[in-house]
């Protein structure tokens, strides 16, 4: 109870009911023949209370005559009108209220702590929702690699200060690009694939990724170039014969012409044979081994392989791979297409008219692709829709790291280099034991998951783990494509791992129940972030304009120093993709409906309403536009 109430409940005394019956209740109207009464004054408490006291009573001819006497007192006062408070407003005019007291209550104060304390007040505000769930990369399971891996990978990091997944990332595809030279692996008798791995990670300029793909790249540098160097004798043999061979088909087509000008048909029929006897001992061209293929177009890349039937594109600029410049969803679909095919180890054919042509089939190809969150954002926007479809992603290793970016002070590195020279050592040993047969083909090894029980059953376990997972509302439900191929990948990764553990001069090797263990927990692993990759990277559009318009409008009202900003402004002045009145409004709906923006609205033409941002919502951005609150 107020002050003011329990004054009035003290001191305001009852008025006695009136003991005649024909007295007329005081404060109200006479009754039908009754004289018009004078209302009773109010009697202070501890005043007498005689009969004489109250007019009227004991009838009009008893009643004497009242001696003159001065106003009562007043002992309590009326309460006053209560002041405004901003839930009994309509929202403009609530917000405006609310802002008034949280200034005058913290006079001085940074005028973002005064929009918070002044939304601390209002009833209308709903609580601020993020426009995107936020999953936290969880920790990569180095212990889980191969120990000489796992060393080398701990060395990298101490040299590179880059994220341990980028670094693990990077050692796991050149281990893929020496193996799949090597063997396939069989998870039953109709199911062999290969053991090439296609990984992605995204991540902006300055992770170091470069850096670290040079430490673990050396080794196939060294291999090329001694290969090289060994076959630059056959090589010249090979351009030799070729060059005859040549000048042969010349003097044969020759021959031809003047026995058709001579008429001589015995002669041309002779001719016909040899030189189709000559066309069949055409000769094979020999090439230098060229695994590494960097930066290369989709066509450069199949041309690459129809030379040699191995490769690991180390792409530093995604883009390129991935064919998203000014190309039509034809062109798209068939790059796309040709890179799923050789994941798979399928037969690639391409023919065209007047220009390039390929036909590779026993191909191997290792992908380690690096983009950038925008580049990605914009393949994904413009062919999101084709690519999932194909499932292109889906066979992806994809890793999105934690940035180490302002945490790598300088410090003297302790870390010697010799797991990075065993490991450089290890993986030239696999290289040099790989063999093409006499028309250029890999001779590939079958290590097979059922040569041991207990592999195969380990194998079956994980697949059947993540195909519980793939109902609906089920944890991986919204990456069933990637989670479709994570068994294939496990297998995959356990050969490599196994490979590069104990790959001897015989190649007597098995898949050990360890090996596949390592690789299920790390294709596990490679699918959570697939997850988070669903969840952060491939944003749909609306969500992506919604925080456009939230970025642009916080940077306007920081620049102002005030949280309000007209909606029509934002069609002449906003982000070019949102100056239409569809696109507006459609981001303002997203960011209504999250809570991060609300109007002060005029029913009638949205363009007059005032856009208001929430102060949790504004405190988001304080870092990014360097605000110092007070």
């Amino acid at each position: 109870m107020t002050d003011w109430s329990k004054e009035r409940a003290e001191h305001l005394a009852p008025v006695p009911a009136p003991t005649n019956a024909n007295a007329p209740i005081v404060g109200t109207v006479p009754l039908a023949g009754q004289a018009e009464q004078q209302p009773a004054a109010l009697v202070p408490p501890g005043a007498p209370q005689g009969p004489a006291s109250y007019p009227g009573q004991g009838g009009a001819a008893n009643m004497a005559p009242a001696p003159a006497q001065a106003a009562a007192p007043q002992f309590w006062q009326p309460a006053p009108p209560p002041k405004a408070q901003p839930w009994d407003l309509p929202g403009a005019q609530q917000r405006e209220l609310a802002d008034k007291m949280a200034k005058e209550a913290n006079p001085g104060s940074h005028w973002l702590d005064i929009a918070e304390k002044a939304d601390s007040i209002q009833t209308h505000l709903q609580p601020v929702v993020s426009l995107r769930r936020t999953l936290h990369q969880k920790e990569f399971p180095l212990e889980r690699l191969p120990p000489l891996l796992a060393a080398a990978v701990r060395e990298a990091e101490g040299i590179t200060q880059a994220p341990w997944s980028l670094i693990a990332t990077c050692a796991i595809t050149a281990v893929a690009a020496a193996v799949q030279l090597l063997t396939d692996v069989s998870r039953d008798d109709s199911l062999r694939g290969p053991t090439s791995l296609f990984a992605m990670t995204v991540a902006e300029s300055g992770e170091r990724k470069t850096t670290v793909d040079k430490l673990f790249t050396a080794a196939i540098h060294e291999w090329e170039a001694e290969a090289a160097a060994a076959a630059e004798r056959n090589i010249k043999a090979a351009r030799a014969m070729r060059e005859a061979w040549d000048a042969q088909l010349v003097g044969i087509k020759e021959a031809i012409r003047k026995a058709a000008r001579d008429g001589d048909d015995a002669r041309q029929r002779e001719l016909t044979t040899r030189m189709t006897d000559h066309m069949n001992a055409e000769p094979r061209m020999i090439s230098a081994p060229s695994l590494l293929r960097q930066d290369d177009t989709p066509e450069s890349l199949l041309m690459a392989l129809s030379r040699y039937p191995g490769g690991y594109a180390a792409v530093s600029e995604g883009a390129l791979l991935l064919g998203a410049h000014g190309m039509n969803p034809e062109s798209v679909m068939r790059n796309l297409g040709q890179q799923n095919g050789l994941w798979d180890g399928q037969r690639i054919k391409r023919e065209r008219v007047s220009s390039f042509s390929a036909d590779v089939e026993g191909a191997r190809l290792t992908v380690g692709l690096q983009l950038q969150s925008a580049v990605l954002t914009e393949f994904h926007k413009k062919n999101g829709e084709l690519a999932d479809g194909m499932g292109y992603f889906a066979r992806f290793l994809i890793n999105i790291p934690s940035s180490t970016q302002g945490m790598r002070l300088y410090r003297l590195s302790n870390h010697g280099r010799q797991a990075l020279t065993a490991f450089k050592e290890r993986l030239k040993h696999l290289l040099r034991c790989h063999r093409l047969d006499p028309d250029g083909k890999l001779l590939l090894h079958e290590l097979r998951l059922n040569a041991v029980p207990e592999t195969k059953g380990i194998w079956i376990d994980y697949h059947d783990s993540i195909e519980e997972e793939l109902g609906p509302r089920f944890k991986y439900s919204d990456v069933r494509g990637a989670a479709s191929k994570s068994a294939d990948n496990a297998a995959r990764l356990a050969a490599c791992f196994a490979m590069f553990d104990e790959w001897p001069t015989d190649g007597n090797v098995v898949i050990t129940p360890d090996h596949m263990r390592a690789g299920a927990d790390v294709a596990r692993w490679y699918l959570d972030e697939a997850l988070r990759f669903q969840k952060t990277m491939a944003v749909p559009e609306a969500i992506l304009n919604a925080e456009a318009l939230e970025w642009w409008l916080a940077e306007q009202c920081f620049a102002r120093e005030g949280r309000t900003y007209p909606a029509a402004s934002v069609l002449r002045l906003g982000p070019n993709k949102l100056r239409t009145k569809a696109a507006r409004d459609a981001a303002l709906d997203v960011l209504i409906a999250h809570g991060r923006i609300y109007q002060e609205c005029d029913k009638k033409d949205r363009s007059l309403n005032t856009l208001v941002l929430p102060a949790a919502v504004l405190r988001e951005y304080q870092d990014t536009f360097e605000v110092t609150t007070q």
